[in-house]
């Protein structure tokens, strides 16, 4: 597959203005190009795009630098990426996630932690991103020493009831082995969503406390709808299927309707019996009343 470099990019940007007579920043042509690189997992463009960065001096934009950070770990770069985020002045905390987020993303969860740590240092404050990934990390690394230390922090930051970062601990505890320290979390939720909920289901599945029913699985698509949220619903559907519910159900279903066709088949054919039998009265009732009649003529005087 063949790209084309960022300069003509740029210079097809500066063409389409030119026509239109407005003025198309570089910034903008720069974040089109990285996005190309990003959907095509293009390092050849990022490096591109990164060298017209550095050309037009934008290395300071936060934006840009963004999605260049994107772009580097999208092509197994996040090493680049981390050179990109030491040559910002101003760091914020989209940048540190971004960049721990591709560290994690290429499975370099040690180089994660360790800017997390150089994060708590610094003045940037962590937010539920932040954590958020640092607990599914812990969860995929099946550490809960560590898993605990950052939820820990969560609770000295004040953002561990935040539904999505108690989510995300539920989680991680539940990948770690530790169903009740998950529960513990869950019981602690002022607030809770369908996420919530699924993550302990599926929890109490996997110890096997609980064994959903078609009931419990009708219910969860029944709030799936509710909510308008497609990717929860196929997963509980999956589900469904998984454990044999879903074929509980439609032979359950397939018998009801079978009874039910059945039924209305009887009182459909009694329905008709009933019908030809009073025809069939009345024919005989018609045929009685012309003979009566012609018996009472007959008897008539003068007949």
């Amino acid at each position: 597959m063949s790209f084309i470099p960022a300069t003509k990019l740029l210079l097809r940007y500066s063409a389409t203005a030119t026509a239109t007579a407005t003025y198309v920043e570089p910034s903008t042509a720069l974040i089109h190009c990285l996005q190309l690189a990003i959907q095509r997992q293009s390092l050849k463009l990022t490096q591109q795009s990164h060298a017209q960065i550095m050309c037009w001096k934008l290395h300071q934009n936060p934006f840009i630098v963004t999605k260049l950070i994107i772009s580097h770990a999208t092509c197994q770069n996040p090493g680049q990426g981390e050179v990109v985020f030491g040559s910002v002045r101003e760091k914020n905390v989209y940048l540190w996630n971004t960049l721990i987020n591709g560290y994690m993303r290429n499975g370099e969860h040690e180089y994660a932690f360790q800017l997390f740590s150089e994060m708590c240092e610094g003045f940037v404050c962590p937010d539920d991103f932040t954590f958020s990934t640092l607990c599914k990390i812990s969860g995929e690394v099946g550490d809960i020493g560590v898993g605990k230390y950052v939820h820990g922090k969560c609770f000295r930051t004040g953002i561990a009831l935040d539904v999505v970062v108690a989510n995300s601990a539920m989680s991680m505890y539940l990948k770690c082995g530790s169903f009740c320290d998950s529960l513990k979390v869950f019981d602690e939720m002022p607030v809770r969503n369908l996420s919530s909920w699924n993550v302990v289901v599926n929890g109490e599945m996997c110890e096997g406390i609980v064994c959903p029913d078609d009931f419990t699985f009708s219910t969860l698509c029944k709030v799936s709808g509710e909510v308008g949220d497609i990717g929860v619903g196929k997963y509980v559907h999956g589900k469904c299927f998984r454990t044999g519910i879903a074929l509980d159900v439609m032979t359950k279903n397939a018998d009801k309707w079978k009874d039910r066709i059945g039924t209305q088949r009887k009182m459909v054919t009694e329905k008709l019996q009933k019908r030809a039998g009073n025809i069939k009265d009345r024919k005989e009732q018609k045929r009685e009343r012309k003979i009566a009649k012609r018996e009472k003529k007959l008897l008539r005087p003068g007949s």
